[in-house]
């Protein structure tokens, strides 16, 4: 339908950390990969203030005076759902406020104000409140913002006055006033999957070495430039889904030696990461940072790129080829595994970061092209907040990637189906058409 950047719902302003910031708190190493042989065969305006509605005002002044006293006797209650967050409160300028969280399924309110956080991605009004219903007295139904810097109201709802500054965006980390007519079950919707209702279309490689992918051909931005015009053919072929342009740089590289660390992966250094990141991040892009895994422990890893991984738009990949220690080989001269305990391990870590900073679930892509590579998958736990994207990764003709593509990308535990596709040495390559008329079309497609 078209292409497009990462969907508004998934990006709040208090998001965007600058690289200096990313680059802070990044541990990684500035090695200089060599890779080694495969294996495989494979808004608020400046009106004047506006009166608010009397059962709003009388808790406003004193939030904005007495720093919340009356606010607490709006408040919303907590709601038990065996499956989700509950509800936590927080001291705020304005008082304490429920935190409108990831994790948070449903929230029981209170007729009156109901003070809320919203520590979420930024949302639309009409995405966020789109099923809550009061019935009869709809009507009487408004939600409120302070902007304390310009210091006028704005708001949204049934009974917000038509002359009132519209609320546009719920954004990260903002206070909202939520002016129950009555008492009512808030459902909150989910935080959108980067695959809903789009295809994400990504370059993979190393930068400067074109033989470990196109990726490498190009600067970040050259590359997410490069990919958006392959994302277009897809467009073109795909109906009604969008397409995300998204760029896949290996960040720890196999090596064949052990290094000093005994891991045998070289680093890639923060500051060329960031690069990545902030190419994305100006042109409404995704990224995916790819581990080679080695010797090293997988948690640990993708441990240090817990900056990056705050992000809203930047996801993970783990490569199980390279995954050697199991058998106390060097990478690249066996394939290598995966197994369920430390998948599991790397999905916990990546649902706490998506539950701390309010963000979309994170992809976890898998690369596959051998039943070996992902052991005992019928032991992954199912964790919301994680989406595990299979990726068949063998090059070679249509026929047999076909096949493997229903092996392992349409596998019962791949949530999401990937393909790879090989410039170099698929024969033929692939054409969007030919991949838009598999049986499931994939969610990811990657270049190399």
């Amino acid at each position: 339908m078209a292409i497009r950047g990462r969907p508004t719902t998934v990006m709040g302003n208090r998001r965007r950390r600058s690289a200096s910031a990313i680059l802070g708190r990044y541990a990684g190493g500035n090695a200089r990969p060599t890779a080694p042989e495969r294996t495989r065969s494979h808004t608020i305006s400046t009106l004047p203030a506006t009166p608010l509605p009397a059962r709003l005002r009388r808790t406003a002044i004193a939030v904005l005076i007495a720093a919340g006293a009356l606010l607490a006797l709006g408040g919303a209650e907590r709601a038990d759902a065996a499956t989700c967050s509950t509800p936590r409160t927080v001291g705020t300028s304005f008082g304490p406020a429920i935190r409108i969280e990831a994790g948070l399924c449903e929230l029981a309110l209170k007729p009156g104000a109901n003070v809320l956080r919203w520590d979420r991605s930024a949302s639309t009004p009409e995405q966020a409140f789109g099923t809550l219903d009061f019935g009869v007295v709809q009507s009487a139904f408004s939600v409120w913002h302070f902007d304390s810097t310009r210091r006028v109201w704005s708001g949204w709802g049934p009974a917000s006055p038509s002359g009132v500054s519209q609320i546009e965006a719920l954004e990260g980390g903002e206070i909202y006033f939520l002016d129950a007519p009555t008492a009512a079950t808030w459902e909150l919707p989910a935080n959108a999957s980067i695959f809903e209702g789009r295809q994400v279309v990504s370059f993979y490689g190393f930068p400067g070495i074109p033989f470990m992918g196109a990726l490498g051909l190009y600067s970040p931005s050259g590359a997410i430039t490069a990919v958006g015009e392959i994302a277009a053919q897809y467009d073109a072929v795909n109906g009604e889904l969008d397409v995300v342009p998204a760029v896949h740089p290996i960040v720890a590289v196999a090596q064949t030696s052990p290094n000093a660390d005994g891991t045998y992966l070289g680093r890639m250094d923060a500051s060329v990461i960031a690069g990545y990141v902030e190419a994305a991040r100006a042109a409404d892009a995704l990224v995916f940072l790819d581990v080679q895994i080695g010797w090293s422990d997988p948690l640990a890893e993708v441990q240090l790129l817990e900056p990056f991984l705050r992000e809203p738009f930047v996801h993970l990949a783990l490569d199980p080829e390279f995954a050697t220690a199991i058998y106390d080989a060097v990478p690249g001269s066996v394939i290598g595994s995966l197994g369920a305990e430390d998948l599991n391990r790397v999905q916990a870590y990546l649902a706490e970061l998506v539950r701390e900073e309010g963000i979309p679930p994170k992809a976890l892509v898998l690369h596959q092209f051998n039943g070996i590579m992902l052991l005992d998958p019928t032991e992954y736990d199912d964790v919301a907040e994680v989406e595990i994207v299979v990726d068949m990764d063998g090059f070679g003709g249509p026929e047999i990637k076909t096949r493997h593509y229903g092996f392992y990308a349409l596998a019962p535990y791949s949530e999401v189906p990937a393909i790879k596709l090989f410039f170099d040495w698929d024969v033929p390559l692939m054409s969007p058409t030919t991949i838009q008329n598999l049986s499931t079309p994939p969610g990811l497609i990657i270049y190399q």
